[in-house]
């Protein structure tokens, strides 16, 4: 039997990235809807106003659910595939996991800053989610150039 590299064309080690910035994406886009459409400023608790404020906090919940489920499996697959790395993966050039991790950084903030641009009384909600999981995704970064470090050049 057979057994498949997943690492031959290392864009793989990209995987938990698309994985964050699509969910930093689903939830710029939700809390941008639900801050035109259902603009807090303008509901008061009345009975006929409920039924709004309660689809704005659903919403908001849900985004923000689909952000840490996107979070999380981020993480695990990224430990994963750091412990695939060190099993059985193959030195990559460093020009190569630096370039994936400034895009990543790149594509990160293209789908939060303009948000947050875009809706200045809300910035800040837009930008906590990147704020809160590049820090993760960096000290995974750091250890995979570790890593690769050990890992012999073709």
């Amino acid at each position: 039997m057979q057994t498949i590299n997943i690492f031959k064309t290392n864009k793989i080690l990209l995987l938990p990235a698309i994985i964050v910035i699509l969910g930093i994406l689903f939830h710029s886009s939700v809390f941008f809807y639900i801050n035109t459409v259902m603009p807090p400023d303008d509901m008061s608790y009345t009975q006929s106003s409920a039924e709004l404020i309660n689809n704005r906090l659903a919403l908001r919940t849900t985004a923000e659910k689909v952000f840490s489920l996107s979070s999380a499996l981020s993480m695990l697959i990224s430990v994963i595939l750091l412990y695939m790395f060190i099993k059985k993966g193959r030195h990559v050039p460093y020009s190569k996991l630096i370039y994936g991790f400034i895009a990543s950084t790149v594509f990160a903030c293209l789908f939060s800053v303009p948000f947050s641009l875009l809706d200045r009384n809300f910035s800040s909600d837009y930008i906590l989610p990147f704020i809160t999981s590049w820090p993760a995704i960096t000290v995974l970064f750091l250890i995979l150039m570790l890593l690769n470090w050990g890992k012999k050049e073709n």
